[in-house]
């Protein structure tokens, strides 16, 4: 049990008991539940092993008696048996590897549609204020003054209002999400680095920045890990 990485095993069936080698590969199938290492069963004594009923009733990777137990036939399945492990541990990394690479998917997954839920219902308040209250999104945000840029400021309020209703129906309709990553990481992206190249930020507009540009990095980031699978 403490060794779970034998990769063959001969095993003769008449040894402490006429049964010995079979309960050795009842203990090792079913109670340690090793299904990897291969198992060749020898014997000297077919006649109270027979060949079909063994490989019938036991999880076992070959036969063989004794008496024709040449070594070209030992080479030959010693040779295929360790080929067949190396085969079955390959597949079982793969498995776990991919096991591994879901769990983070889930995990990536669970996080962006909780950031989606949050940016969708920001863009979407945002974009209800900006249209009906667009002076203080022009001067707190935008750090402008005059009716004539209100038209613009009414116009990105359309646009966030989509967005956060685009995004709000990702909750819904799963498949949406990573297109609707990749328009709301650009949207994100560019409001971020506008910020950034904005001289004299005040504290609001730093803030916007920073939550900007890294809603834009999860979102970027969950959209071309989808593309890998």
């Amino acid at each position: 049990a403490a060794n779970d990485d034998i990769a063959l095993a001969f095993v003769d069936v008449v040894m402490e008991s006429d049964t010995a080698g079979l309960d050795l590969v009842n203990h090792i199938r079913n109670e340690l539940r090793n299904k990897s290492t291969r198992i060749i069963l020898r014997t000297g004594q077919p006649g109270m092993a027979p060949e079909r009923q063994v490989i019938r009733d036991f999880d076992i990777n070959d036969y063989m008696s004794k008496t024709q137990s040449t070594a070209d036939k030992l080479y030959t399945a010693t040779l295929a048996a360790l080929r067949a492990y190396h085969d079955i541990v390959t597949l079982e990394r793969s498995r776990r590897q991919i096991e591994r690479y879901r769990d983070g998917l889930e995990m990536i997954i669970d996080s962006t549609s909780s950031l989606f839920e949050q940016r969708s219902l920001r863009l979407f308040a945002a974009g209800l204020r900006q249209i009906l209250q667009p002076r203080y999104t022009a001067r707190s945000i935008l750090g402008i003054d005059g009716d004539a840029n209100l038209v613009v400021v009414r116009e990105l309020g359309f646009a966030n209002l989509a967005l956060g209703v685009g995004g709000i129906t990702t909750l819904a309709a799963p498949s949406w999400t990573p297109p609707m990553a990749l328009v709301g990481g650009i949207f994100y992206a560019a409001a971020g680095i506008q910020h950034a190249l904005h001289g004299g930020r005040n504290r609001m507009q730093s803030f916007a920045m920073v939550t900007d540009l890294f809603a834009a990095a999860v979102l970027l980031g969950f959209f071309v890990w989808t593309l890998r699978f």
